[in-house]
């Protein structure tokens, strides 16, 4: 009788292996999927489970290395932060050879205000990758954060030569320069970044910077300016930046007696208001003491100068170190403000208008009806347009409508929209309360459900593979019980 050679065996249970392994990383994929598609639906408990199910499927695969990086990104959603460093290390001890799960763990302890923890897991990567440009940019960073500019300076040139065509290296070298003092060679590496990317919005804020320190306000200024072109919030930051950087200037002059706005150019500050009259006494270069604050004149240049704000005779300078001969606005300027003034309005009433969903605005005055189960919430409305709602009037300074006037109805309108603010967050928050408890009640039903209908993934896997195995031996022996009895026909043939 003809036997079966070790060769046909040891072929016949590595197939059915091959087989058995093939179909679970496929069963692994589809796991990984579903839970991505919880992941995207929010429902971050149930995306964890899949992707833990999807590792255990198809260990040490690129599916189960993809779905540790996604239980880190979902514990970091559900704000469980602890858990995704878990996650993430449980990767790396799985993974050691890989970067991206050092990148993220670094990430994190930036996040946490662990500076010393990132720079050892940045480290770590910039050794598995050594040519990897954003691994050397998140440790030039950490470097930075550590006070360390000469290896951040490093790094950062390193990203240079991998990746000329990014701007991150010439903004971080740019970085760099700024905490070293060298202003000018700040200037020259973040003005090579914004040539690389027109829209790298945290180079031009660092830009921004950097002139302030410079003194160079205008340049500065001009940065915001082209941040709030493009609608980014960063312009504030600037802007705020620039003034603390800037020497103390004048700001306003205020009278109750009001001052004589029809006044060209040039026009003396004692004859913009009485009780200035004293100041303009002043001849040649000599200087007197007015009213608590010195007063000096020059070439037909008044000046009035003080070390604190100044008080005189119902008039005030306000936060002053030096105010120079007073220009009052000429009619033209003074009507080009009132006409921006009242476009504001215009567009003010116009942002009210448009901002209806589904033909109901609440900025209109217009009630919404949520429906809960068992009971409903009413959100009421109200009129935001800048004159009807907000109590606004255009302004009429050229024909001597008072500026004061304006100022106390644009504080009422603030007062009544942080009124009207206040109200709708309250409603949100009772809406976002009953949708999360919604939500949860929805996703507890539903895994509950889940549990009492689908199938244990690793038990259906087991289940398969002895099953193929059994019908592999079946089919094997009666391949053997066929050549038996073919052997004893032959002994008898």
């Amino acid at each position: 009788m003809a036997g079966v050679s070790t060769e046909a065996i040891d072929y016949l249970f590595s197939s059915t292996t091959a087989n058995s392994q093939a179909n679970l990383d496929a069963l692994a994929g589809n796991t990984l999927g579903q839970g991505i598609d919880f992941y995207q639906q929010k429902s971050y408990g149930r995306a964890i489970n899949a992707f833990r199910r999807a590792a255990v499927l198809s260990p040490f695969s690129d599916n189960a290395a993809k779905a540790y990086d996604y239980i880190g990104k979902a514990y970091l959603r559900l704000g469980k932060t602890a858990d995704a460093i878990k996650a993430y290390q449980e990767a790396i001890r799985i993974y050691p050879t890989r970067d991206e799960f050092q990148l993220a763990l670094g990430d994190i302890y930036l996040k946490e205000e662990q500076p010393e923890e990132a720079l050892k897991a940045f480290e770590s990567a910039v050794r598995l990758s050594p040519n990897s440009a954003e691994s050397r940019y998140s440790l030039g960073q950490s470097y930075l954060n550590t006070g360390r500019l000469d290896a951040a300076r490093e790094q950062f040139a390193r990203v240079v030569r991998l990746t000329p065509a990014s701007a991150a290296g010439y903004y971080g070298l740019g970085q760099t320069a700024r905490l070293a003092g060298d202003l000018q060679e700040a200037v020259l590496q973040l003005g090579k970044a914004i040539r690389v990317n027109r829209n790298f919005e945290k180079a031009y804020v660092e830009l921004g910077y950097t002139y302030a320190d410079m003194g160079d306000f205008q340049n500065a200024a001009e940065q915001a300016a082209i941040l709030s072109s493009k609608g980014s919030s960063q312009a504030i930051a600037v802007n705020g930046y620039i003034m603390n950087a800037a020497e103390p200037q004048f700001l306003f002059v205020n009278s109750p007696d009001g001052f004589n706005t029809r006044l060209g150019r040039a026009t003396k500050v004692s004859t913009l208001n009485s009780n200035l009259a004293a100041a303009n006494k002043i001849n040649g270069n000599e200087d007197i003491q007015t009213a608590g604050y010195t007063a000096s004149a020059k070439d037909g240049v008044l000046t009035l100068s003080k070390a604190t704000d100044i008080e005189a005779a119902d008039v005030t300078v306000s936060n002053a170190e030096t105010m120079t001969e007073a220009f009052v606005q000429p009619d033209s300027e003074l009507s080009s403000l009132q006409a921006q003034y009242n476009e504001m309005l215009v567009q003010m009433t116009a942002v009210a208008n448009d901002s209806g969903y589904k033909g109901k605005n609440l900025l209109n005055a217009d009630n919404v009806i949520v429906q809960f189960e068992g009971n409903t919430l009413t959100v009421g409305g109200f009129d935001a347009s800048a004159t009807a709602g907000m109590g606004i009037s255009a302004a009429t300074w050229t024909s001597g409508g008072s500026i004061d006037a304006g100022l106390t109805e644009l504080d009422a309108a603030m007062s009544n929209l942080r009124q009207k603010s206040s109200t709708l967050s309250g409603n949100l928050s009772i809406i976002t309360v009953r949708n999360e408890f919604s939500t949860n009640m929805i996703n507890t039903l539903t895994e509950g459900s889940d549990k009492l209908t689908l199938a244990d993934a690793n038990e259906e896997g087991a289940n398969m593979l002895m099953l193929q195995t059994r019908q592999t031996l079946s089919t094997t022996a009666l391949s053997l019980s066929a050549q038996a009895a073919q052997s004893v026909l032959r002994l008898f043939g």
